[in-house]
């Protein structure tokens, strides 16, 4: 099984990500030169090591299309990635086809901007289905990490664990 590395919570790190130990909830606080991670709680303060295994806290995948709760308000990350994108027009989102492809949709419901779970990337249509990568890409993965959305596939590898596994969601 991987090994979570610091490479896979790097980018969540300036937006208060949170993680898990022993049922206990707290906020990521420093990474020290040499790698070691420090968490906090009420309830403890400590270097996490092999030793004191903890996983951050994310939302999956899934949370692309649905409705989720930001800084107080509703919204759906994937069609206010299509507005990141330059796409004011998408209102509306679909659920992931077989393929793992999560799509905004303009307002008379035809396909506009993607999440290309396959290819870690998203994409843009122009023209008659024809796709090409999305403006704004760097901005579109800070706001992944804003989001806490896990397209690493952390939750899945077992590194990490879903909001939705928990009693309360630390980010509403």
């Amino acid at each position: 099984m991987k090994k979570l590395e610091l490479k896979d919570i790097c980018g969540y790190l300036p937006y208060e990500l949170k993680v898990i130990r022993n049922g206990f909830v707290g906020e990521l606080l420093s990474i020290k030169k040499d790698s070691t991670i420090t968490c906090s709680c009420s309830d403890w303060f400590e270097n996490i090591g092999d030793n004191n295994p903890y996983k951050p806290i994310l939302r999956p995948l899934s949370d692309l299309y649905k409705p989720i709760i930001h800084h107080g308000e509703e919204i759906v990350p994937i069609v206010e990635l299509a507005k990141i994108a330059g796409f004011k027009d998408c209102t509306n989102a679909m659920r992931p086809n077989r393929h793992g492809e999560y799509f905004a949709l303009s307002d008379e419901g035809h396909f506009k901007f993607a999440y290309l779970s396959k290819d870690c990337a998203f994409a843009a249509q122009i023209g008659v289905m024809i796709l090409q990568t999305a403006k704004n890409q760097y901005q579109l993965f800070d706001y992944l990490h804003e989001l806490k959305i896990d397209y690493r596939g952390l939750i899945d590898a077992g590194l990490a664990i879903s909001v939705h596994d928990l009693e309360f969601n630390p980010y509403n």
